[in-house]
């Protein structure tokens, strides 16, 4: 899985933008929000004590490549929006499409923006990060935010996908009218009237443990090769013989699942950050 994996100031961001050639594949942007991390987290992992003292932004969007690709996803979300001042995190190229959604990964882009709007607050900083990101990506890619078409065009929210399994992203408190207009007014167009939003929504439900894994000591091969992972688990254990094919395939999976109980983890067979962690300490 090919990343940015960046943090980006406002003005560097639009540089990044103002430098970058698409082929303004995307019809439209998806808004997520995290639930996983919320704000109240993301600002213990920013503080960087305790177990998170070696967290950093670019860390944790590895963190997250490595689990995406653990599932045998060739992207992820295009944006992270956090709630610091100023800042917006790219993890997959804006030149390609990415995973984020069921129905429209191949005409849109995601973005992601950390927080559980069910209950949190959505406003600045995170608010204002995460309008001037619309907005630039908006201009960039040609795409007027407030002329909506379900699944055609316009600014969309991830619970408006019918395919999704989450039915509030990105959280009632991030009022979609309010949001259009506020990109609506940095792009210097007309703000929009009220949109027909269907009742539906989606996170990406990556463990907690693996967004805040210590992974410093990981490589880029480390973090995301299946090839490395299946060899990996060949040297844990010679006789499993699995094919070193860079497939997330059935003996694989099982491999996986038999590590991970044999070294106390969370069953579940991904193969994320803290399974390869623990099988690099193990073969050590």
């Amino acid at each position: 899985m090919q990343i940015v994996g960046k943090k980006f100031t406002h003005a560097e961001f639009q540089s990044y933008l103002d430098n970058l050639s698409v082929s303004k594949w995307a019809k439209f942007v998806v808004v997520h929000n995290t639930s996983e991390p919320d704000i109240a987290l993301y600002h213990q992992w920013e503080a960087r004590q305790g177990k998170y003292a070696n967290w950093t932004a670019e860390q944790w969007l590895r963190n997250l490549s490595s689990y995406y690709s653990s599932l045998g996803w060739s992207g992820g979300p295009h944006l992270f929006v956090p709630p610091t001042p100023d800042t917006i995190l790219i993890l997959n190229p804006l030149t390609t499409s990415g995973i984020h959604t069921p129905s429209w990964n191949t005409i849109s882009l995601g973005v992601e923006t950390v927080g559980e709007f069910e209950r949190e607050p959505f406003d600045d900083p995170t608010r204002a990060n995460l309008v001037f990101a619309l907005a630039a990506l908006h201009k960039k890619f040609g795409l007027n935010p407030v002329d909506f078409q379900l699944g055609v065009k316009g600014l969309h929210f991830h619970k408006e996908d019918h395919a999704t399994t989450h039915k509030t992203c990105p959280g009632k408190n991030m009022v979609k009218i309010d949001l259009v207009s506020r990109v609506a007014l940095a792009m210097n167009i007309v703000a929009p009237k009220p949109p027909v939003v269907p009742s539906d929504p989606h996170t990406h439900d990556v463990p907690l443990a693996s967004q805040e894994a210590d992974t410093s000591k990981l490589n880029s091969v480390e973090l995301v090769s299946m090839y490395w992972l299946q060899a990996a688990l060949n040297q844990w254990k010679p006789d499993l013989k699995l094919a070193v094919n860079g497939n997330r395939d059935t003996p694989t999976i099982n491999a996986i699942e038999a590590f991970q109980t044999s070294h106390g983890l969370v069953v579940d067979g991904v193969g994320g950050p803290v399974t390869r962690i623990t099988i690099k300490h193990a073969n050590a």
